[in-house]
């Protein structure tokens, strides 16, 4: 199932896809709209008083009544061809007399006997025209001894931008656009390849699940409880040796995510903290230079393995995705492997391919670690800071079996 941080993974991936296609979506109706001459639009209003004379015969209710129901009539009158006729007679406009009608909007001012008349146009002073010659034909239409019924009160002047309203069909053209590209990544990416949840890969995995850890909470227990885990494997798989603690554990990861050297680097100190030395070591095909022969790499990462392989416990990482070279040597050689599983940002392709690339190896994958939450190169930096903090402070001021990162990352060996 999909939640909000899966959603805007998905999204995220697709990022340029979904903004290619909204513009594609906003432009096609921008042109469209220049090609049937609705964009730009103008508007302009001009007004009308019906039962002009009212303000000088309040006393006469009759002439009032009557000026009140005039001005539905009027405005009804300004939609027939008699006068829309006349205004494109006058103006010479291109448009004849019934699509005129579709480009006014005439409509009384509520509580008034005013009539505002506005028009639409792709020029700003055909638009203001447009409105001014409504009106002077409403009021030319009224018989000579009546010329006062229709008073024109204000007259319509070009406007200085386009009405707002035209902008509208290309907004909701661009967010049918978004609507539709986000709905079909999102149900291609379910389809083809769902994201795994915690019971998908409990179900579908035969590993057992040593640990799930929430980075960001990242609770010191659950650290002790994969430490328990690795320990006791390490001595089913090599019970002659448990009086001699070598331990070399391997982590990795379907996807390239850093989540793996903060787990190594978590692992370790809990090592350090129950008084064992324990070192982490990153193996990195790039260690072996730009563009290096494979016999080349191979020797590099020989040397890094045989200076390390002295500590009690050793704690390497490296990703099949960045430094396939590096995860393959590992895997041959580690005595337990690791595999770090980032919830709802791997998918089960990825898990397969994973897991297929170690069988080719005969190296089986001895436990599964469930993560979840952030873990970004900031989230590293103070979780270092914060162990060698803590170390400190257990040991009175005695520093005890620290980590040079620098130096590890450089060399593979710890200060």
């Amino acid at each position: 199932m999909f939640d909000l941080r899966s959603l805007i993974l998905v999204i995220r991936q697709h990022i340029w896809l979904i903004v290619t296609v909204t513009v594609l979506g906003a432009v096609l109706a921008l042109w469209g709209m220049v090609k049937i001459e609705r964009f730009p639009r103008y508007s302009a209003t001009a007004v009308v008083a019906i039962g002009g004379d009212a303000y000088y015969n309040t006393q006469d209710a009759g002439y009032l009544e009557l000026a009140g129901a005039m001005v539905e009539n009027y405005r009804r009158l300004a939609s027939l061809e008699i006068i829309t006729g006349a205004v494109v007679q006058a103006l010479q406009l291109p448009e004849s007399a019934h699509d005129l009608t579709k480009l006014l909007d005439v409509t009384p001012v509520a509580d008034t006997n005013l009539l505002s008349i506005k028009a639409f146009y792709t020029d700003q002073y055909a638009a203001a025209a447009i409105a001014n010659e409504v009106a002077r034909q409403l009021r030319a239409l009224a018989p000579p001894q009546e010329r006062n019924f229709v008073l024109i009160v204000e007259t319509a002047v070009p406007a200085k931008l386009p009405d707002i309203t035209a902008v509208i069909p290309v907004m909701m053209s661009a967010l049918a656009a978004l609507s539709a590209v986000v709905g079909t990544v999102l149900l291609i990416s379910y389809i083809r390849q769902p994201i795994l949840s915690e019971s998908d890969l409990t179900t579908r995995l035969s590993l057992p699940v040593w640990a799930t850890i929430n980075l960001s909470r990242n609770n010191p227990v659950d650290w002790w409880l994969l430490k328990a885990a690795c320990e006791k494997r390490w001595q089913a798989k090599q019970p002659e040796l448990a009086d001699n603690f070598h331990l070399r554990i391997f982590i990795t990861t379907p996807t390239a995510t850093p989540s793996q050297a903060v787990a190594a680097r978590w692992l370790a100190e809990t090592w350090q903290t129950d008084g064992a030395e324990a070192v982490v070591v990153e193996l990195s095909d790039k260690d072996a230079g730009k563009r290096p022969l494979l016999p080349t790499m191979l020797a590099t990462t020989e040397t890094t393995w045989q200076k390390n392989i002295q500590y009690p416990a050793v704690i390497f990482y490296a990703s099949p995705v960045t430094d396939p070279i590096s995860a393959t040597f590992l895997a041959q050689r580690a005595d337990i492997i690791l595999l770090l599983v980032p919830l709802r940002q791997t998918r089960w392709a990825q898990v397969q391919s994973f897991l297929a690339l170690f069988s080719s190896l005969d190296a089986g994958v001895d436990g599964l670690v469930l993560v979840s939450g952030q873990t970004a190169r900031q989230t590293a930096i103070w979780s270092g800071v914060a162990g060698w903090v803590r170390r400190l402070w257990q040991s009175n001021g005695r520093f005890q079996h620290p980590i040079d990162e620098q130096k590890v990352a450089k060399t593979g060996e710890a200060s």
